[in-house]
């Protein structure tokens, strides 16, 4: 197959230095100039090959830039390329992580091939998008016509079922893909059946699955886990799972997090802070919470409480505004989320809710699109309980789709409800 999409006839060299620069960049996060890098590539007239095509488009993804992402299809397109299975995984991945599910269906139907990986691609995009049937009847359907599934889409359909709440089935395929496939279960197979058990409020199998398993030293194991006791608010199964967890004096945020949470909604502030000074004595950060929405080909990024955006005022002006409408119709905050200081006051916590960095977004979001205009919106974390639930008043206040992506899967809130189903 030929792999370059331009006929400059551009010498090899030149096309694998640009290519490498691109793949470079993608690898190591840096989005933005890997776009730039791109732009360049293509206004010097550099013959594009297969891997600066997908190394961009999943550059694309990452970053949920939809607009970018179709300007690379066209570009595709326009180049009269054919899309093989390869390039229209990387498409249909691309489209679902920017918030477009029927763009991915309709790759995926051009495609037209039974390649694993290009099947793999589009059960999970209807796993991250909380369509768990979907993805469960495609999955039933490929192995039906004889497509044989690997590892990677096994993730793919345990996720779905897990983000659907389809336990039985759940554990039908994780049956299946060992004593069938033979293939061996790693870690995300093991965390993804432990967060569907934990999602389903199921502790006990989540116990008896890991000592079955005998995946005790898997620190991933023990987050979801802790992770679901944050959902059903479960202290004292919470402070068991941390004692596991924590002991491995991880450097990473979330269990401590997760935990602090957990004390917090209870109101028991002497453990909140006991958690911090843990996470202090240990040297270990919480990952700044950011948010991003791309308005007319720019990207705007928020942190909590952010106030350097040129349009600051106009955007804090009219979140205040819509948080008093909302609250006409029933939503409240719920300062017990709030985690940076346990002597809030009630009013002050309300106000640092009030400032989220996706509710920022938001805001902007609907001064500077249409109203019929859906919003998308990316976070790097878990959106939280007091978020959603303005996510989902402000989408039937306004009757405005608003689309979140956060670190786990996609929320689709539209007249008051999210695809979720509050299932998250």
């Amino acid at each position: 197959m030929d792999t370059y999409f331009g006929r400059n006839e551009n010498s090899i060299e030149e096309v694998i230095s640009w290519s490498s620069i691109i793949s470079g960049l993608v690898l190591n996060g840096e989005f933005e100039d890997a776009f730039k890098t791109f732009t360049s590539m293509v206004r010097k007239d550099i013959d594009i090959d297969a891997f600066s095509i997908t190394s961009i488009v999943s550059a694309c993804a990452s970053f949920g830039v939809l607009e970018l992402g179709r300007q690379v299809h066209g570009l595709v397109q326009k180049m009269g390329h054919k899309l093989d299975a390869h390039l229209g995984s990387s498409l249909i991945d691309m489209y679902a992580k920017c918030g477009n599910l029927d763009d991915a269906k309709r790759i995926f139907k051009q495609t037209n091939d039974m390649n694993v990986v290009l099947w793999t691609s589009m059960v999970y995009s209807y796993a991250l998008h909380g369509r768990g049937r979907e993805a469960v009847q495609l999955f039933e359907f490929s192995m039906s016509h004889g497509l044989l599934p690997n590892e990677v889409t096994f993730i793919g359909v345990l996720t779905a079922c897990s983000h659907a709440g389809l336990v039985e089935e759940g554990c039908r395929y994780f049956r299946l893909m060992k004593e069938v496939y033979g293939i061996k279960p790693g870690v995300e197979h093991f965390t993804r059946m432990v967060d569907l058990y934990g999602r389903a409020g199921l502790f006990k199998e989540i116990k008896k699955f890991i000592d079955e398993n005998g995946i005790h030293h898997l620190r991933a194991v023990w987050r979801s886990f802790l992770s679901s006791c944050r959902l059903h608010r479960d202290i004292e199964m919470a402070e068991w799972v941390s004692e596991n967890l924590l002991r491995c004096k991880t450097l990473d945020a979330r269990p401590y997090v997760l935990l602090s949470n957990i004390y917090a909604i209870k109101q028991r502030w002497e453990e909140v802070a006991t958690v911090r000074r843990l996470m202090q004595s240990r040297g270990v950060k919480k990952q700044p919470c950011q948010s991003w929405i791309q308005i007319r080909n720019q990207v705007h990024a928020f942190i909590m409480d952010d106030r350097s955006h040129p349009q600051k005022n106009e955007i804090c002006a009219y979140l205040y505004k819509l948080i008093g409408r909302l609250r006409e119709i029933g939503y409240s905050s719920d300062a017990k989320l709030v985690m940076q200081d346990v002597e809030k006051k009630q009013g002050e916590g309300e106000m640092l809710l009030g400032f989220h960095s996706e509710k920022l977004a938001t805001a902007y979001g609907i001064i500077s699109t249409a109203s019929q205009t859906p919003i998308r919106i990316m976070k790097n974390l878990r959106i939280c309980d007091d978020c959603h639930n303005f996510m989902r008043y402000t989408s039937q206040l306004l009757d405005k789709e608003i689309i979140v992506r956060d670190i786990h899967r996609f929320h689709h809130f539209k007249h008051g409800c999210c695809s979720c189903g509050d299932y998250w």
